[in-house]
């Protein structure tokens, strides 16, 4: 990782399941080129800390050693799932930001959600300012483009346009004319996922959310919180290790073969003859 570099995938999850690092090998890709971070595979994974894996990503930016960064930071403080009353339960998650000077927290909010609000905006800019220090070095020094990817819920504007969605933000907007990104969204259900969840990313990463091989899937897990949600669905990680290997490391895509219990695992993604 020293010499060459590596790509960065924040906030991966677990080790467990279907990771994208391991989609990133079964298009070919070199797994030893992937870093995953996620504060559920231990306490040095902490973004939020100072001392811990933070710190060692920004010397990594700053030396010219992040080829991408991708990743979905927290967005807890975002779902439109808190502008809906929860009948019978009067302690259900309630907005935390508004329009108007509280994006970044309203006022009126207990510690707990002061805690909250910090944490997800934390995880949220570090990963764009590793972004940031990655982008203008690899300019200042000549090194080839970094590319970024950054997944959140789609803006819900059109039937609740109280909930701030970070896509509408001023700061966004300002991201993404400075560094020239594009959003794509698509729903999650089409490419293996458990529920619709209307989803954004918006970065360099060209996405094709139409390639039919891996629209093919279809999960049938029964979804019983948004933590069910957190993990993207095997199709999309498909679809992001493909661009990872064709637009970062410009090589081809050689599909490896799975065997008959991976292949049920990965909710039939890519789509089989035999099944």
């Amino acid at each position: 990782l020293k010499r060459e570099g590596f790509i960065l995938h924040l906030y991966a999850g677990g080790k467990e399941g279907f990771t994208l690092q391991r989609a990133f090998k079964q298009v070919g890709g070199d797994e030893g080129m992937m870093l995953e971070v996620d504060e559920k595979r231990g306490s040095g994974h902490d973004m939020l800390s100072d001392s811990q894996v933070y710190p060692s990503l920004l010397r990594a930016a700053l030396e010219g050693k992040l080829k991408a960064i991708l990743g979905g930071p927290n967005c807890r403080t975002r779902s439109v799932l808190r502008h809906f009353p929860v009948e019978g339960n009067p302690d259900a998650p309630r907005p935390v930001r508004e329009w108007g000077g509280g994006e970044f927290g309203k006022a009126g909010l207990t510690p707990k959600e002061e805690a909250q609000v910090r944490d997800d905006d934390l995880l949220l800019w570090r990963m764009i300012y590793l972004y940031m220090g990655a982008h203008y070095m690899a300019q200042a020094r000549g090194l080839p483009k970094v590319h970024f990817a950054l997944e959140q819920p789609a803006s819900p504007h059109s039937y609740m346009p109280e909930t701030v969605s970070f896509w509408d933000t001023e700061e966004w907007k300002q991201v993404k004319e400075e560094f020239q990104l594009e959003e794509t969204t698509f729903e999650q259900k089409s490419l293996g996922g458990p529920a619709t969840k209307p989803t954004t990313i918006g970065g360099s990463l060209k996405i094709d959310v139409e390639d039919h091989r891996w629209r093919r899937g279809r999960s049938y897990e029964k979804v019983s919180s948004s933590k069910d949600l957190a993990r993207w669905p095997p199709g999309l990680m498909h679809m992001i290790a493909t661009a990872l290997q064709e637009q970062v490391l410009h090589q081809d895509v050689q599909l490896k073969a799975l065997s008959w219990q991976e292949h049920i695992a990965f909710n039939h993604i890519p789509y089989r003859r035999d099944c």
